[in-house]
């Protein structure tokens, strides 16, 4: 019995190599913080963002603007009342007459308002004043507690509206409550005294 040989294999030419791929650049990805809903995100500490500037050396020059905090807000009591301070202490220095008249008008003013009204008012402190008595004096300080007050005192009050006249008379009245304690802890001048210096 006789044995055949297994043919050899016949194989084609081998397939060539594939081109070599360009390898592809990578982009650095930062690492992003969850955020939960409701919470705040991180915030780096004070020290630490003076460390990582000083670590840079970009330290800030002696010319940087520094950043100022914003003035605070005042109530309308305060302004009046700061407003009140500063005027009635102007007074402090003068001459005996002066003061006493200055503190006599700061208690009389409100009284006169409520009983004749803002325009019959002013206009007898304008028929009584000189420059540089107390009357001059009174009405250079009511012309500054007006809000907004520019120009001709009389002639606004006389052709404002209604109710910017109403305002200007409660503006007046709640601002005279510091000019007459002030006129009394720092002139000297109590209610009783300006009576007499009235009459």
């Amino acid at each position: 019995m006789s044995r055949h040989k297994p043919k050899p294999i016949k194989y084609g030419p081998k397939p060539a190599a594939p081109a070599p791929v360009p390898p592809v650049a990578t982009v650095p990805v930062k690492a992003v913080t969850p955020v939960v809903p409701g919470s705040r995100p991180a915030v780096a500490a004070p020290l630490q963002v003076a460390q990582a500037v000083q670590a840079s050396g970009n330290t800030p020059s002696a010319t940087t603007a520094v950043a100022h905090e914003p003035e605070p807000m005042r109530t309308r009591s305060q302004i009046a009342m700061g407003r009140a301070l500063k005027d009635v202490s102007s007074m402090a220095g003068r001459d005996e007459k002066l003061r006493k008249a200055y503190g006599s008008l700061c208690h009389a003013f409100p009284v006169m308002i409520r009983q004749n009204g803002l325009c019959q008012t002013l206009a007898f402190f304008e028929s009584k004043r000189s420059p540089g008595d107390a009357f001059d004096v009174m009405l250079k300080h009511i012309v500054g507690t007006l809000p907004g007050s520019t120009g001709n005192m009389m002639e606004r009050i006389r052709d404002c509206g209604l109710q910017e006249y109403l305002h200007f008379t409660r503006e007046l009245l709640d601002t005279w409550i510091y000019y007459k304690r002030f006129a009394v802890s720092i002139l000297g001048v109590t209610p009783d005294l300006a009576e007499s210096e009235r009459a």
